[in-house]
């Protein structure tokens, strides 16, 4: 082990602890029950979508991946209690979209049941203050500008990006990483829109 190491241990159970290891590690770990997640997933017309993909994601944990099965049903076990994010994407021949806070108990099964919307695309070309493309920045989209979980998209040498499954609601798009600069937008898509947006950076003094 080096030093500073993160000890995880889960077996219909979870625990996690960080230690310092000398001469010799003793860890002891307590173990909590854990939840599960459960669901299943619609598409914009109200029917059982097969094959869509959901992820489940917190701020400490590496996200869970899973595929709905041909009922668009989905279950996602040994989940560490806490607050979680669940994002849904349409299937192979239906796109859609959602996105969702849940809360999982210990010893529990959260049901979800997931309606997704339709989605828009994004297209467009961001450029700095004197108009030049930007390469290598990040634009994304969702709710407001704390909760970008729709989609993101990194810009091409000719500062060209484009933001596929956008959910068709109102929402922000935000161009900009860091010393690059920032814009953002609001916009209203519908399902089956082709938007483009063109952002010029601006780099506050």
């Amino acid at each position: 082990l080096l030093a500073g190491a993160v000890v995880q241990a889960r077996t219909g159970a979870f625990a996690s602890d960080r230690v310092r290891v000398g001469a010799s590690p003793s860890v002891q770990l307590v173990l909590a029950p854990v939840g599960e997640v459960r669901g299943r997933v619609r598409g914009p017309d109200g029917r059982p979508l097969g094959g869509a993909s959901l992820e489940l994601s917190d701020s400490s944990e590496s996200p869970v991946r899973v595929h709905a099965d041909d009922g668009g049903r989905f279950a996602i076990p040994g989940v560490k209690p806490g607050d979680w994010q669940i994002c849904a994407r349409g299937g192979p021949s239906t796109s859609g979209f959602d996105s969702r806070r849940i809360a999982v108990r210990s010893g529990s099964v959260t049901d979800v049941d997931i309606l997704l919307i339709g989605t828009a695309t994004i297209t467009g070309r961001v450029t700095d203050a004197q108009g030049l493309p930007v390469a290598g920045t990040r634009v994304g989209a969702g709710r407001s500008t704390r909760t970008l979980d729709a989609t993101c998209a990194i810009t091409g040498d000719d500062g060209q990006y484009v933001l596929a499954g956008v959910p068709a609601r109102p929402g922000v798009v935000t161009a900009g990483i860091g010393k690059d600069g920032f814009a953002q937008t609001t916009l209203e898509p519908r399902a089956g829109d082709r938007l483009v947006w063109d952002a010029q950076l601006r780099v506050d003094d």
